[in-house]
């Protein structure tokens, strides 16, 4: 059995994989040069996230005896494919999140009028915030918004974001933040798994918190380390209510039970859940075995998913990215982009059966890539 620390560590271990790829697409030199000042604030954020990386390797180091980390460039993960002709509408000032791994799965929800627009707003002395749109899933929650302030300050970003359920007062939890503009403006997304055991809410409250600094100061290099610069505002809370079609449609459950070696190891792609928001594939390491921890941890590093191609009955084919994982009882369970809404045809898993730098080139790699089919 798994002790709860073990499982700790697995799911440590293979989200520092999975924060790797996301920080790559975030640090990309063409974006760099096209967003500029954008870019610039968010170097700060990344420093801090750095740290935390870098904690957390030492700890799962010493702990586990392994460096469990690929190779730097293991980690990149593949682009979502993206529709040109797709129009956002009143959204378009999101779609310059080009950095966002995620994304295929807002255009789905966009292309399929899975949106509901909200432009409520809040305000606290110079601060504003305003929900502009919102998407849910019984399994996730993916909330954009627009942060203002006056001529005074320059916002460095939206550094907190709580959601809990208006009508019983229950926790969410708070999503995870990304997003970029000028100095007086911010765009953002948050996205926030939900627990479907629980009662969908039919109403939420959002509590954001907006960090800014005096103007002139968000191009100085120090800005983010020094504590005393950094100023906030109140909180600022915004209700409303979740169009109900978002509970309307139930997560798909295939079992595909599609057996692999990889080394001396059976492993099982046992399970995959599809909602219009989320994809979740489970694997099974040598089932009716028991495996010691360090053979989890190796296991887990040999196993890398590359993306799900989706493919729809009039030709369209979307790639579907891994976004995050984390370790279970008996495996490990991966987090993907989803185009349920799309109703694909097919649904194709990829993935190495070993390190891509095992092989001489790009070319052996799509050679010896595995495929499963889903549906």
């Amino acid at each position: 059995m798994t002790s709860p620390e073990e499982q700790a560590m697995l799911a440590d271990a293979e989200q520092i994989r999975q924060e790797q790829r996301q920080q790559l697409h975030a640090i990309d030199a063409t974006y760099a040069i096209q967003r500029g000042l954008a870019m610039g604030r968010t170097r700060g954020k990344s420093r801090n996230h750095s740290l935390k990386v870098a904690a957390i390797t030492l700890i799962t180091i010493m702990a586990a005896g392994l460096w469990l980390l690929s190779p730097f460039k293991d980690t990149v993960a593949p682009q979502a494919a993206k529709e040109q002709t797709l129009d956002w509408g009143a959204l378009s000032k999101f779609k310059a999140m080009d950095y966002d791994i995620d994304q295929s799965t807002l255009e789905s929800a966009i292309r399929n009028h899975y949106i509901q627009m909200i432009n409520k707003s809040a305000k606290s002395g110079p601060y504003q915030i305003n929900i502009n749109a919102v998407t849910a899933d019984e399994n996730k929650l993916i909330l954009l918004y627009t942060a203002k302030t006056d001529s005074s300050q320059e916002i460095y970003n939206v550094n907190s974001v709580r959601i809990k359920d208006a009508q019983t007062g229950r926790s969410l939890g708070s999503t995870s933040t990304m997003g970029g503009g000028e100095s007086q403006s911010w765009h953002g997304r948050g996205t926030l798994e939900l627990d479907r055991s629980q009662p969908f809410p039919s109403s939420i409250e959002v509590d954001f918190q907006i960090a800014s600094v005096d103007r002139g100061k968000l191009s100085d290099p120090k800005t983010g380390t020094v504590k005393s610069e950094m100023k906030y505002s109140k909180r600022m809370k915004i209700k409303f209510n979740l169009d109900p079609k978002f509970a309307s449609i139930k997560t798909e459950t295939y079992n595909p039970n599609q057996t692999f070696m990889l080394g001396d190891h059976q492993i099982v792609l046992s399970e995959v859940e599809i909602s219009p928001l989320m994809t979740q594939v489970r694997f099974a390491y040598d089932p009716g075995k028991k495996i010691d921890f360090q053979t989890k941890l190796s296991i887990s590093d040999m196993l890398q998913p590359s993306e799900i191609v989706s493919k729809t009955e009039d030709g369209r084919s979307f790639k579907l990215s891994s976004l995050s994982g984390h370790g279970t009882e008996d495996g490990s369970q991966y987090t993907f982009s989803s185009n349920m809404l799309d109703d694909p045809e097919s649904m194709v898993l990829k993935l190495y059966p070993k390190s891509r730098s095992s092989y001489a080139s790009e070319q052996e790699v799509e050679k010896h890539m595995l495929e499963f089919k889903i549906k």
